[in-house]
């Protein structure tokens, strides 16, 4: 289903500002993909547009841009990784976009990791297997190009190191390593705090120990979680796991980020949004600030490719549900 509102997600009460850009990423996606990207652009309204949308197997992206932004912006490169070859359905793998704002490159990754408490070695090579297998370029910078090694080979370089900025995000499927006991008592301790402060929760959590001792996501980094853990939840509730498998509380849901430039990618706020209930996960977002590289000898007037189709209709029912709409004029209509 289609979650309805949305205003959570994409228009959180943290944001005072609206945003150039909105990256939207799902994994075992199963919707309508018209519809969700109707109600996407019902939410955001005519100021935005829809400007590039993938999917692979059950993984989902979709890029929404600032209409008077789309003349700067390059079209899409896509990538695609599955990291279970032998399935039919691709429920395991990453999607990967990437595109030029003016005359800095972004990639923006969703993945979704082998599941289960147990298989973290199966998610570092889910993670090492997508860095070196995602083939992707734009505008590939000097510094990206193939390096030789000390035997003289050519080395394999991480496609995601010759872009200005990189957001990878998804159902990462990391843990806690603690049973599921101990992880409801120290919840239960925290019930009552108005500002939880989750610092001993994060002390077992499988990625940041790992990302501390550089077995993966090495040069990434991660704002501090300040937010409950995002999985495994009841449908429609706010109840973790009651069923037999009674699945651990953890923050499988996560949002990471590198920049070439020290202080170039920031991330300014970091939460989930307990209002859409209709997966076992709650969403996360992420609010970014991005420096753009100037180069005033050098801007390049883009295709402003946008699907039309989806804006008319998106702000058409935006239209409609507005008070007083039915009293509006339906001779001309002007977008």
């Amino acid at each position: 289903a289609v979650p309805i509102p949305m205003d959570d997600f994409l228009l959180p009460s943290s944001s005072h500002v609206s945003q150039d850009i909105y990256i939207i990423g799902a994994q075992e996606c199963c919707v309508n993909r018209r519809e969700w990207e109707i109600k996407l652009q019902q939410t955001l309204g005519p100021s935005y547009v829809l400007k590039h949308s993938a999917i692979f197997g059950v993984l989902y992206m979709v890029i929404f841009i600032r209409r008077d932004l789309i003349w700067f912006c390059s079209d899409m490169v896509e990538g695609r990784v599955s990291t279970r070859p032998g399935s039919m359905i691709r429920t395991k793998g990453a999607l990967a976009l990437a595109f030029n704002l003016f005359d800095t490159s972004f990639l923006f990754i969703t993945s979704h990791l082998a599941a289960h408490n147990h298989k973290v070695r199966d998610r570092i090579n889910d993670y090492e297997k997508i860095c070196k297998q995602l083939n992707m370029k734009v505008n590939p910078s000097k510094d990206a190009t193939n390096k030789k090694t000390s035997s003289g080979n050519t080395a394999e370089i991480d496609c995601t190191e010759q872009f200005d900025h990189v957001i990878w995000f998804g159902d990462l499927n990391f843990r806690l390593d603690a049973s599921r006991d101990k992880v409801d008592n120290m919840l239960l301790a925290l019930r009552d705090q108005q500002a939880p402060i989750y610092e001993d929760m994060l002390k077992i959590d499988q990625l940041i120990q790992l990302m501390k001792s550089d077995e993966i996501f090495c040069g990434y980094h991660e704002m501090d979680i300040n937010f409950p853990p995002t999985y495994k939840y009841d449908l429609h509730s706010e109840q973790y796991d009651t069923s037999s498998k009674a699945r651990v509380p953890s923050w499988t849901d996560r949002i990471l980020y590198k920049s070439k430039d020290e202080g170039g990618l920031k991330m300014h706020h970091y939460d989930h949004s307990n209002e859409i209930q209709i997966s076992d996960h709650r969403p996360v977002y992420g609010l970014f600030s991005a420096k753009l590289n100037g180069n005033k000898n050098k801007r390049t007037i883009c295709s402003g490719n946008f699907n039309q189709n989806v804006y008319i209709e998106g702000n058409k029912r935006r239209r409609s549900n507005q008070p007083g709409s039915q009293q509006q004029s339906v001779i001309c209509t002007i977008l």
